[in-house]
Protein backbone atom coordinates (compact mmCIF):
# COMPACT_ATOMS: atom_id res chain seq x y z
CA UNK A 1 0.00 0.00 0.00
CA UNK A 2 1.46 3.43 -0.89
CA UNK A 3 0.79 5.20 2.48
CA UNK A 4 1.38 9.38 1.87
CA UNK A 5 2.33 11.28 5.34
CA UNK A 6 1.12 14.69 5.14
CA UNK A 7 4.95 16.29 5.93
CA UNK A 8 5.27 19.79 8.13
CA UNK A 9 8.23 21.31 8.35
CA UNK A 10 8.14 23.33 11.76
CA UNK A 11 11.18 25.47 13.42
CA UNK A 12 12.41 27.03 16.22
CA UNK A 13 10.89 30.27 16.84
CA UNK A 14 12.40 33.40 17.35
CA UNK A 15 13.17 32.53 21.20
CA UNK A 16 14.08 29.14 20.16
CA UNK A 17 17.49 30.94 19.15
CA UNK A 18 18.94 30.24 22.66
CA UNK A 19 17.60 26.76 23.01
CA UNK A 20 14.67 27.77 25.15
CA UNK A 21 11.84 25.60 22.61
CA UNK A 22 10.74 23.51 20.06
CA UNK A 23 7.37 24.29 18.06
CA UNK A 24 5.40 21.37 15.89
CA UNK A 25 1.82 20.71 14.19
CA UNK A 26 -1.30 20.48 16.56
CA UNK A 27 -1.92 17.02 18.02
CA UNK A 28 -4.90 17.29 15.47
CA UNK A 29 -2.90 17.71 12.48
CA UNK A 30 -3.03 20.69 10.47
CA UNK A 31 -3.96 20.29 7.26
CA UNK A 32 -1.60 22.43 5.45
CA UNK A 33 1.91 22.55 5.38
CA UNK A 34 4.86 25.08 5.41
CA UNK A 35 4.27 28.63 6.53
CA UNK A 36 0.70 27.87 7.02
CA UNK A 37 1.02 25.43 9.25
CA UNK A 38 -0.95 25.31 12.74
CA UNK A 39 2.09 25.23 15.46
CA UNK A 40 2.05 24.92 19.16
CA UNK A 41 4.82 24.28 21.62
CA UNK A 42 6.20 21.11 22.69
CA UNK A 43 6.12 19.96 26.40
CA UNK A 44 9.60 19.23 26.26
CA UNK A 45 11.80 21.39 24.34
CA UNK A 46 14.78 21.03 23.08
CA UNK A 47 18.55 22.35 23.11
CA UNK A 48 19.81 23.03 19.85
CA UNK A 49 23.56 22.54 20.35
CA UNK A 50 25.08 19.33 18.78
CA UNK A 51 22.32 19.08 16.37
CA UNK A 52 24.43 19.87 13.16
CA UNK A 53 26.50 16.89 14.06
CA UNK A 54 23.44 14.24 13.38
CA UNK A 55 21.95 16.55 10.68
CA UNK A 56 25.31 15.91 8.52
CA UNK A 57 25.70 12.06 9.67
CA UNK A 58 21.55 11.91 8.54
CA UNK A 59 22.71 13.79 4.84
CA UNK A 60 22.72 10.42 3.09
CA UNK A 61 19.87 8.01 4.32
CA UNK A 62 17.55 6.60 2.24
CA UNK A 63 14.37 8.04 1.23
CA UNK A 64 10.96 7.22 2.93
CA UNK A 65 10.30 4.84 0.17
CA UNK A 66 13.17 2.67 0.58
CA UNK A 67 12.26 2.28 4.42
CA UNK A 68 9.80 -0.88 4.63
CA UNK A 69 13.36 -2.96 3.36
CA UNK A 70 15.89 -0.37 4.79
CA UNK A 71 14.59 -0.68 8.43
CA UNK A 72 12.83 -3.54 8.57
CA UNK A 73 14.24 -5.30 12.12
CA UNK A 74 13.45 -8.60 12.02
CA UNK A 75 15.41 -10.94 14.43
CA UNK A 76 17.97 -11.79 11.79
CA UNK A 77 18.85 -8.43 11.22
CA UNK A 78 21.64 -5.50 13.06
CA UNK A 79 19.36 -3.23 14.80
CA UNK A 80 21.30 0.39 14.75
CA UNK A 81 20.92 2.96 15.80
CA UNK A 82 19.50 4.77 12.27
CA UNK A 83 17.12 1.86 12.04
CA UNK A 84 15.43 2.47 15.29
CA UNK A 85 15.47 6.02 14.91
CA UNK A 86 13.77 6.21 11.64
CA UNK A 87 11.57 3.80 12.75
CA UNK A 88 10.38 5.71 15.58
CA UNK A 89 9.63 9.23 13.36
CA UNK A 90 7.74 6.62 11.00
CA UNK A 91 5.13 3.90 13.37
CA UNK A 92 2.35 4.77 11.23
CA UNK A 93 4.32 3.26 7.94
CA UNK A 94 3.95 0.00 10.41
CA UNK A 95 0.65 -0.78 11.54
CA UNK A 96 -3.20 0.35 10.07
CA UNK A 97 -4.82 0.01 13.36
CA UNK A 98 -3.86 -0.10 17.07
CA UNK A 99 -6.08 -0.29 19.94
CA UNK A 100 -5.24 -0.49 23.63
CA UNK A 101 -4.84 1.89 26.78
CA UNK A 102 -1.95 3.72 28.16
CA UNK A 103 -0.56 5.48 31.16
CA UNK A 104 1.52 9.22 31.60
CA UNK A 105 2.76 10.55 33.81
CA UNK A 106 4.58 14.29 33.87
CA UNK A 107 5.43 15.35 37.28
CA UNK A 108 3.08 13.90 39.28
CA UNK A 109 0.11 14.90 36.19
CA UNK A 110 -1.22 11.59 35.26
CA UNK A 111 -3.36 10.78 32.00
CA UNK A 112 -4.60 7.31 31.43
CA UNK A 113 -6.40 6.39 28.04
CA UNK A 114 -8.56 3.83 26.15
CA UNK A 115 -8.22 4.02 22.84
CA UNK A 116 -9.04 2.39 19.47
CA UNK A 117 -8.01 4.18 15.67
CA UNK A 118 -8.08 3.17 12.34
CA UNK A 119 -4.95 4.81 10.73
CA UNK A 120 -6.49 4.11 6.61
CA UNK A 121 -10.23 5.22 7.82
CA UNK A 122 -9.46 8.21 9.91
CA UNK A 123 -11.61 7.10 12.28
CA UNK A 124 -11.15 7.09 15.74
CA UNK A 125 -12.26 6.59 19.61
CA UNK A 126 -10.42 7.49 22.98
CA UNK A 127 -11.69 7.64 26.40
CA UNK A 128 -9.18 9.88 28.42
CA UNK A 129 -8.97 10.60 32.39
CA UNK A 130 -6.97 14.01 33.29
CA UNK A 131 -6.68 14.87 36.63
CA UNK A 132 -10.72 16.23 37.60
CA UNK A 133 -11.68 15.72 34.03
CA UNK A 134 -12.94 12.82 31.47
CA UNK A 135 -12.72 13.50 27.91
CA UNK A 136 -13.89 11.64 24.68
CA UNK A 137 -11.89 11.91 21.41
CA UNK A 138 -14.35 11.23 18.13
CA UNK A 139 -12.34 10.90 15.10
CA UNK A 140 -14.49 9.89 11.40
CA UNK A 141 -13.48 8.90 7.95
CA UNK A 142 -15.47 12.50 7.24
CA UNK A 143 -12.93 14.42 8.72
CA UNK A 144 -14.79 15.58 11.83
CA UNK A 145 -13.98 15.38 14.86
CA UNK A 146 -15.44 15.69 18.43
CA UNK A 147 -13.79 16.65 21.80
CA UNK A 148 -16.21 15.47 24.46
CA UNK A 149 -15.91 17.60 27.98
CA UNK A 150 -17.89 15.26 29.99
CA UNK A 151 -17.82 17.31 33.31
CA UNK A 152 -18.46 20.46 31.49
CA UNK A 153 -21.19 19.37 29.77
CA UNK A 154 -19.34 20.93 26.47
CA UNK A 155 -18.18 19.46 23.17
CA UNK A 156 -15.77 20.92 20.44
CA UNK A 157 -15.96 20.44 17.03
CA UNK A 158 -14.22 20.55 14.51
CA UNK A 159 -12.54 19.28 11.25
CA UNK A 160 -8.84 17.83 10.24
CA UNK A 161 -9.04 14.40 11.38
CA UNK A 162 -6.43 12.82 8.94
CA UNK A 163 -6.46 9.54 7.46
CA UNK A 164 -2.85 8.00 5.68
CA UNK A 165 -3.57 8.25 2.09
CA UNK A 166 -3.59 12.67 2.40
CA UNK A 167 -0.32 12.46 2.82
CA UNK A 168 2.95 12.47 1.36
CA UNK A 169 6.39 11.07 2.49
CA UNK A 170 9.74 13.15 4.15
CA UNK A 171 12.73 11.80 2.69
CA UNK A 172 14.86 11.30 6.03
CA UNK A 173 17.16 13.66 5.45
CA UNK A 174 15.26 16.48 5.46
CA UNK A 175 13.47 15.34 8.87
CA UNK A 176 16.26 17.53 10.48
CA UNK A 177 17.34 20.74 8.97
CA UNK A 178 18.78 24.18 9.02
CA UNK A 179 17.20 27.01 7.82
CA UNK A 180 19.21 29.91 6.39
CA UNK A 181 18.91 32.30 9.58
CA UNK A 182 21.17 28.94 11.32
CA UNK A 183 17.68 27.73 13.02
CA UNK A 184 17.42 24.18 13.64
CA UNK A 185 14.12 22.48 12.07
CA UNK A 186 12.39 19.61 12.23
CA UNK A 187 9.86 18.17 10.04
CA UNK A 188 7.18 16.12 12.00
CA UNK A 189 4.48 13.66 10.26
CA UNK A 190 1.01 14.42 10.30
CA UNK A 191 -1.27 12.68 13.04
CA UNK A 192 -3.22 9.77 11.41
CA UNK A 193 -3.74 8.37 14.61
CA UNK A 194 -6.23 10.90 15.81
CA UNK A 195 -6.30 9.73 19.73
CA UNK A 196 -4.34 12.06 21.16
CA UNK A 197 -3.22 10.67 24.52
CA UNK A 198 -2.15 7.58 22.49
CA UNK A 199 -0.42 9.03 20.18
CA UNK A 200 2.41 10.26 22.45
CA UNK A 201 3.33 6.42 22.29
CA UNK A 202 2.00 5.11 18.73
CA UNK A 203 4.02 8.35 17.46
CA UNK A 204 6.51 9.37 19.25
CA UNK A 205 8.43 11.76 17.32
CA UNK A 206 8.37 14.24 20.17
CA UNK A 207 10.14 12.25 22.39
CA UNK A 208 12.16 10.76 20.01
CA UNK A 209 13.29 14.41 18.27
CA UNK A 210 14.03 15.73 22.08
CA UNK A 211 15.97 12.55 23.70
CA UNK A 212 17.52 10.83 20.70
CA UNK A 213 18.84 13.58 17.86
CA UNK A 214 22.07 13.75 19.45
CA UNK A 215 23.29 10.38 18.47
CA UNK A 216 25.89 10.15 21.02
CA UNK A 217 24.04 10.90 23.96
CA UNK A 218 22.13 7.57 24.15
CA UNK A 219 22.54 3.46 23.11
CA UNK A 220 20.92 0.23 22.45
CA UNK A 221 21.76 -1.62 25.51
CA UNK A 222 19.92 -4.85 25.04
CA UNK A 223 16.45 -6.54 24.28
CA UNK A 224 13.59 -7.48 25.87
CA UNK A 225 9.68 -8.42 25.85
CA UNK A 226 6.87 -6.12 26.66
CA UNK A 227 2.77 -6.94 26.26
CA UNK A 228 4.40 -9.98 24.43
CA UNK A 229 5.87 -7.58 22.00
CA UNK A 230 9.56 -8.19 20.87
CA UNK A 231 11.84 -4.80 21.95
CA UNK A 232 14.89 -3.31 22.24
CA UNK A 233 15.74 -1.17 25.03
CA UNK A 234 17.49 2.30 24.82
CA UNK A 235 19.06 4.08 27.47
CA UNK A 236 20.54 7.57 27.45
CA UNK A 237 20.95 11.24 28.83
CA UNK A 238 19.27 14.17 28.23
CA UNK A 239 20.70 17.91 27.15
CA UNK A 240 20.90 20.38 30.05
CA UNK A 241 17.69 22.32 29.07
CA UNK A 242 15.84 19.00 29.38
CA UNK A 243 17.70 18.62 32.93
CA UNK A 244 16.95 22.19 34.00
CA UNK A 245 13.81 22.58 32.64
CA UNK A 246 12.31 19.12 32.89
CA UNK A 247 14.09 17.41 35.56
CA UNK A 248 14.88 14.62 33.33
CA UNK A 249 18.66 13.78 33.47
CA UNK A 250 18.52 10.10 32.20
CA UNK A 251 16.00 8.19 30.23
CA UNK A 252 15.34 4.57 29.17
CA UNK A 253 12.98 3.52 26.38
CA UNK A 254 11.01 0.13 25.28
CA UNK A 255 10.71 0.19 21.69
CA UNK A 256 8.57 -2.43 20.11
CA UNK A 257 10.85 -4.03 17.00
CA UNK A 258 8.39 -4.20 14.37
CA UNK A 259 6.75 -0.81 14.77
CA UNK A 260 9.08 2.00 16.31
CA UNK A 261 5.97 2.29 19.05
CA UNK A 262 7.48 3.62 22.18
CA UNK A 263 5.91 1.04 24.47
CA UNK A 264 7.62 2.04 27.96
CA UNK A 265 9.27 4.96 28.76
CA UNK A 266 10.80 6.18 32.10
CA UNK A 267 12.66 9.56 32.64
CA UNK A 268 15.09 10.00 35.61
CA UNK A 269 16.29 12.50 37.66
CA UNK A 270 19.76 13.21 39.37
CA UNK A 271 18.77 10.62 42.16
CA UNK A 272 17.88 7.99 39.50
CA UNK A 273 13.96 8.49 40.95
CA UNK A 274 11.30 8.54 38.26
CA UNK A 275 9.82 11.55 37.40
CA UNK A 276 8.05 11.23 34.36
CA UNK A 277 6.69 7.81 32.41
CA UNK A 278 4.89 6.70 30.13
CA UNK A 279 3.58 2.74 29.10
CA UNK A 280 1.14 0.99 27.60
CA UNK A 281 -0.85 -1.90 29.86
CA UNK A 282 -2.85 -3.06 26.99
CA UNK A 283 -1.72 -3.02 22.91
CA UNK A 284 -2.45 -4.61 20.08
CA UNK A 285 -2.08 -4.02 16.35
CA UNK A 286 -4.02 -5.09 13.01
CA UNK A 287 -6.95 -6.44 15.12
CA UNK A 288 -9.93 -4.59 13.10
CA UNK A 289 -10.98 -3.01 16.02
CA UNK A 290 -14.80 -1.96 16.66
CA UNK A 291 -14.56 1.99 16.77
CA UNK A 292 -16.92 3.75 18.80
CA UNK A 293 -19.05 6.30 16.59
CA UNK A 294 -20.05 9.71 18.02
CA UNK A 295 -24.01 9.91 18.76
CA UNK A 296 -25.23 13.14 19.58
CA UNK A 297 -27.97 11.80 20.83
CA UNK A 298 -25.73 10.39 24.23
CA UNK A 299 -25.09 14.27 24.63
CA UNK A 300 -28.31 15.81 24.39
CA UNK A 301 -27.76 18.48 27.16
CA UNK A 302 -23.85 19.43 26.11
CA UNK A 303 -23.21 22.68 24.49
CA UNK A 304 -21.66 22.12 21.12
CA UNK A 305 -18.82 24.77 20.16
CA UNK A 306 -18.94 23.94 16.59
CA UNK A 307 -14.89 24.91 15.26
CA UNK A 308 -15.80 23.92 12.07
CA UNK A 309 -13.85 24.85 9.00
CA UNK A 310 -13.31 23.96 5.70
CA UNK A 311 -10.47 21.33 5.04
CA UNK A 312 -7.78 22.97 3.05
CA UNK A 313 -8.02 21.25 -0.91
Amino acid sequence: MNKRILASIVSLSAVCAVGVGLVCVSPWKSSTSGENAQKEPLNAPLSTENLLDISGRLADNESMEDKSAAYSLNDDEEITKKSIFFKMLNTIDYFNTAEGSIEICNEGDIRTSEFACNLLTADAYEYSIWGDEIYEDYSSSNGEFYKVLKERKLINKGLGACNIEEAVPIPDSERITVAEDGINCYAYRADPINAPTAREGLQPQELTFNFMTVEDNWDITGETTFLDRDCVVIEGHTNDYAEEKLGVYTFEFTVDKETGVLMKYDGFDADGNIVSYSRFTELTFNSNPEIKKFNQNEYADFEINDQSHPKHE
